[in-house]
């Protein structure tokens, strides 16, 4: 039996082609060509984003939602703290 809500949510978010991989951007910031080649393994780079702030998450280029970086075990993760309605996504 096919679950509703799966197959809503799949209207929503057109799948990617298998294998294809997601585009992740947390912040960024310009560095100087000077600035790009003194980085090394350690380095750490500022991004313009603050600790705390809300990621904006989108899919296929549509702004869904936002959320906040968590950690699940070894790895990271999003948590979901506000969806854009579907009829007001652009």
């Amino acid at each position: 039996m096919k679950d509703p809500t799966r197959e809503r949510h799949d209207r929503r978010l057109p799948r990617r082609p298998a294998g294809e991989r997601g585009v992740r951007e947390i912040g960024s910031t310009r560095l100087t060509l000077r600035e790009l080649l003194a980085l090394g393994e350690s380095s750490v780079i500022e991004l313009d984003r603050q600790a705390g702030d809300l990621l904006d998450v989108f899919v296929n280029g549509t702004l869904i939602g936002r959320g906040e970086v968590v950690t699940v075990g070894e790895r990271f993760g999003v948590k979901m703290t506000e969806l854009v309605q579907p009829e007001k996504r652009g």
